[in-house]
């Protein structure tokens, strides 16, 4: 119990700018599951294919280590704030563009 008081004193007395993106992220690490299993579900009621969702799953990790390299990379150039809020138009634009298509084909095209 002394160490969670410990670390509990330790977030308080830390800057409020640091909170606030501790907080963002722990947001983030509890809803990502919840939206994962979504997209799957999605992905498996669209394509009536288990093996489809088991490879966009493995998409999503290979391309994990993909984006840390570029996102390193473009720290060079633009602030972290700048990355974040172009990542997340670029997540929902991406996200718009898929759903609006009205045949759900891995190549994009009219089946």
């Amino acid at each position: 119990m002394n160490r969670i008081a410990l670390e509990y004193r330790r977030l308080t007395s830390s800057p409020i700018e640091f909170r606030s993106l501790l907080a963002a992220n722990a947001i983030y690490a509890l809803v990502l599951p919840v939206i994962e299993i979504f997209v799957a579900a999605y992905v498996l009621h669209e394509s009536h294919q288990a093996v489809k969702v088991i490879l966009y799953q493995l998409a999503i990790y290979a391309a994990t280590p993909v984006a840390f390299l570029v996102n390193g990379y473009l720290l060079r150039w633009f602030a972290t704030n700048q990355l974040y809020a172009a990542g997340m138009i670029c997540s929902g634009a991406a996200l718009f563009i898929l759903m609006s298509y009205s045949v759900k084909t891995w190549a994009g095209g009219r089946a």
